[in-house]
C-alpha cells in the first residue's frame, strides 16, 4: 500500500470545501428561482439573496461559507470558478505525487494556504532523506518572475507561489527587498515567491 501524498491530501480537503460550496450555490439560487416563480414561499435566506443579488453583491448566506474580499458577486463567482479550476487542474495532473505538478501555486485559491505550506514541508521532509519536519524551516525566496505567467515549469526542490501581498511596506523588485511604503500605497502584491 502506497501512502498518500501530503499535497493529495491538502487539495483533496480543498476540493471537499469546494463542492460543498458550490452545491450551496446551486441549492440557494434553486430556492430563490422557486421563491421568484411563486412555486414555493421564500425564505429568510434566499429573500436576503434576492437583495444582495439585486444590488450585485454576494448574498450574506454565501459570504458566511467562503473566503473575504470579494464583495461583488462577479468578482466572488469568478474566485470560485478559479479555486474550482486549480483543484481540477491539480488532479487533472500525471504527476500527483510531486509538490511541483503545476508551475506555481496561487495562495489566493486556497481555503488554507498555511496548510499547503505544511503539505509541502511534508512532502520535502519524506522524500529527502534524514529531514526531520520538525527542524525544517521554510525559506521562501521571491524571484524575479514579477507575473506567474512566466512561469512554466514547476520549481525545483519546492514551490512557486503568487497571490502574495504586503501590508504596511513596500517591496523593490530590483533590489529584491523591502522598502518604505509609498504615500497612500497600503497593499503591494510581491513577484512570485519560491
Amino acid at each position: 500500500a502506497s501512502a498518500v501524498a501530503p499535497l493529495d491530501i491538502f487539495f483533496a480537503l480543498e476540493a471537499e470545501r469546494t463542492a460543498k460550496l458550490i452545491a450551496h450555490v446551486r441549492s440557494l439560487l434553486n430556492e430563490v428561482l422557486d421563491g421568484l416563480s411563486g412555486a414555493v414561499v421564500m425564505t429568510p435566506e434566499a429573500a436576503d439573496a434576492v437583495q444582495a443579488l439585486i444590488r450585485g453583491l454576494v448574498p450574506p448566506a454565501l459570504r458566511a461559507r467562503s473566503w473575504e474580499g470579494t464583495p461583488t458577486f462577479a468578482a466572488w463567482t469568478a474566485m470560485l470558478l478559479r479555486r474550482h479550476g486549480v483543484v481540477a487542474q491539480f488532479f487533472s495532473r500525471s504527476q500527483l505525487r510531486e509538490p511541483g505538478a503545476l508551475p506555481y501555486y496561487d495562495l489566493t485559491t486556497m481555503y488554507n494556504p498555511a496548510g499547503f505550506v505544511q503539505s509541502v514541508r511534508q512532502h520535502l521532509c519524506h522524500h529527502s532523506e534524514g529531514w526531520v519536519l520538525d527542524r525544517v524551516e521554510a525559506r521562501i525566496d521571491a524571484t524575479r518572475f514579477p507575473q506567474p505567467a512566466e512561469i512554466s515549469e514547476p520549481a525545483d526542490g519546492g514551490v512557486y507561489v503568487c497571490g502574495v501581498r504586503l501590508e504596511g511596506a513596500g517591496y523593490d523588485v530590483d533590489k529584491a527587498r523591502l522598502r518604505q511604503a509609498m504615500p497612500r500605497e497600503t497593499t503591494v502584491h510581491l513577484p512570485v515567491m519560491r
